[in-house]
C-alpha cells in the first residue's frame, strides 16, 4: 500500500510541554463547578418557606425544583407522611394541556427525568410502591364542604409546583438548564484573565517544524482556545500558513474581563429574580442615582416566582388543612420589607413555624 500510515501524536511528550492538561481537566472546568454550587443555592435561598409538614423543609423542595422544573405534593397511606416528589404523567390532558393524573417518581439526585414505563420496570420496592400510585392533580383551591362530601381527596389528590409559568403547559425546563450556557460562558473569564495577568501582548503562535499531521488550520484554532484557557503564552504550530496571523490583535486587560464577568454574574442573577447591578457598568465613578438607574431588580421574574409558590401554599393548605407559606428573601428583592431598618437580617419570619423544623400539621395527620 502507497498510503502514509497516519501516527497518533505522543501524549506523553504533549503534556510535559504543557499542551494538554495531565488530569484531562481544562481549568474553566473547575471553575464551573463552583459556578454551579453557587448558582443552586441562589436558586435556593432566594425565598423562604414555612410550615411545611413533618419531613419536608424548603431547602429540599427548591432543590427538586431547579433540577426538574416541578414536583408534587402529596400523601401516601402507608408511609403516613407527605411528601413532595417529582412526577410524570398517569393519564392525560385537560383542555388547557395540564397534566390531570400523575405518579411521584423518587428523586435519586439526578436531572434526568423517569417515564412510568420504565417505573413500573425497577426492581427498587420503594420505586415499585410509587409506580402504583395515581393522584389527581389540582390546580384550584378546594372548598371545606367538597373535603367533607368526600375525605378521601386527601388521600388521592395532590397539587402541582412549577417554578415558573410554564411557556407549553405540558413541559417546563428546569432552572439548571436554563443558566447552563451562562455558567459556561462565565467560567472561561477567570482562566483568560488569568492569561491576560500573565501577557500583556496575549497569545503568540510560534511556527515550528516537522509533525506533518499538525497542518490544519482547526487544530491551532483549538490549540489557540486552550492556551488562552490555561495561560500559556507560546503555541508550536506547523503548517505552511503563518499562524501568527490568527493569534493577533491587542490584548484587553484584565479589569475588562472581569467587567465582562460581572455582567454575567448580574444576567445570571437575574434570570434568578435577584436584585442585582444590571447588564452593563460603566468603569467610571457614578453616583447613588446612576446606580439605582442601572441596578437590574428583575422584579418580574420574581414576582412570577412568588405568585407560583403562594398560589401552590393557597392550594395545598385548602386540601391538606397545612399553613404553608413562601415569601422573597429581604436580599432577593434588596428591600426592607420587615421594616426592621436592615435588609437581609434574617429575623423576618422567626415567630413562625419555619420549613427547616418541619412543625407543621395537616388535616391527614
Amino acid at each position: 500500500m502507497g498510503g502514509r500510515v497516519p501516527r497518533l501524536p505522543d501524549l506523553n511528550t504533549l503534556m510535559a510541554l504543557g499542551l494538554l492538561p495531565r488530569d484531562g481537566i481544562l481549568p474553566n472546568e473547575e471553575v464551573k463547578k463552583i459556578l454551579r454550587v453557587n448558582d443552586e443555592q441562589i436558586h435556593i435561598n432566594r425565598g423562604k418557606w414555612y410550615n411545611f409538614p413533618r419531613g419536608l423543609n424548603g431547602n429540599l423542595v427548591e432543590r427538586i425544583i431547579y433540577y426538574r422544573g416541578q414536583g408534587m405534593l402529596c400523601y401516601i397511606r402507608g408511609m403516613e407522611r407527605f411528601v413532595f416528589l417529582p412526577f410524570c404523567l398517569n393519564q392525560g390532558l385537560d383542555i388547557y394541556g395540564r397534566y390531570t393524573h400523575g405518579t411521584p417518581i423518587p428523586f435519586n439526585g439526578s436531572a434526568e427525568v423517569v417515564k412510568l414505563e420504565d417505573l413500573k420496570k425497577s426492581k427498587d420496592a420503594m420505586t415499585k410502591i410509587l409506580s402504583d400510585l395515581k393522584y389527581q392533580l389540582i390546580y384550584d383551591p378546594v372548598d371545606i364542604d367538597e373535603i367533607a362530601a368526600n375525605p378521601d381527596m386527601l388521600f388521592e389528590c395532590a397539587v402541582v409546583l412549577s417554578d415558573y409559568t410554564r411557556q407549553l403547559p405540558q413541559t417546563i425546563i428546569p432552572k439548571y438548564k436554563l443558566t447552563e450556557q451562562i455558567i459556561h460562558y462565565e467560567s472561561m473569564i477567570l482562566p483568560y484573565v488569568n492569561t491576560a495577568l500573565m501577557s500583556a501582548t496575549g497569545i503568540g503562535g510560534m511556527r515550528v517544524n516537522g509533525q506533518e499531521e499538525q497542518q490544519n488550520v482547526e487544530l491551532a484554532s483549538r490549540q489557540v482556545q486552550y492556551a488562552s484557557l490555561t495561560g500559556m503564552k507560546w503555541l508550536p504550530i506547523d503548517g505552511p500558513v503563518e499562524f501568527q496571523e490568527l493569534t493577533g490583535g491587542q490584548v484587553a486587560k484584565a479589569e475588562e474581563f472581569l467587567l465582562v464577568m460581572q455582567s454575567m454574574e448580574n444576567y445570571r442573577l437575574g434570570i434568578h429574580g435577584v436584585a442585582n447591578g444590571g447588564l452593563f457598568e460603566k468603569k467610571a465613578h457614578t453616583t447613588d442615582l446612576e446606580n439605582s438607574i442601572n441596578m437590574g431588580t428583575s422584579s418580574f421574574t420574581i414576582r412570577d416566582a412568588t405568585w407560583n409558590r403562594q398560589q401552590f401554599c393557597t392550594i395545598a393548605n385548602s386540601l391538606f388543612g397545612t399553613e404553608i407559606w413562601y415569601e422573597p428573601d429581604e436580599i432577593t428583592l434588596n428591600a426592607d420589607t420587615n421594616m426592621d431598618g436592615v435588609i437581609g437580617d434574617g429575623a423576618e419570619g422567626e415567630n413562625m413555624v419555619d420549613a427547616g423544623t418541619g412543625g407543621g400539621t395537616s388535616n391527614a395527620e
